[in-house]
């Protein structure tokens, strides 16, 4: 059935770390896919083994950003209420 069939519309609040102690922050996010990797909808956003030497592409439902990798230390992904 259609219900069973739906998306998970969860949605994720990215954190990014970098070097020098700037930080990061991107809410709402749906949909994340990379320069050179997948593409992540619902619990696969927080299930991922993020890398660290690629480009976030990161969308919400009325926004898109692209996050660049260098000098990022790490990433941390929650899952919103």
């Amino acid at each position: 059935s259609q219900v069973n069939e739906r998306r998970d519309m969860s949605m994720y609040t990215f954190v990014f770390y970098y070097e020098n102690g700037m930080t990061n922050l991107f809410e709402h996010i749906e949909r994340v896919s990379f320069t050179d990797g997948p593409e992540l909808t619902g619990q696969q956003i927080l299930d991922y083994r993020y890398r660290l030497n690629t480009e976030y592409h990161l969308y919400s439902k009325d926004s898109s950003f692209t996050v660049g990798y260098r000098n990022l230390v790490y990433v941390e992904v929650h899952k919103e209420d």
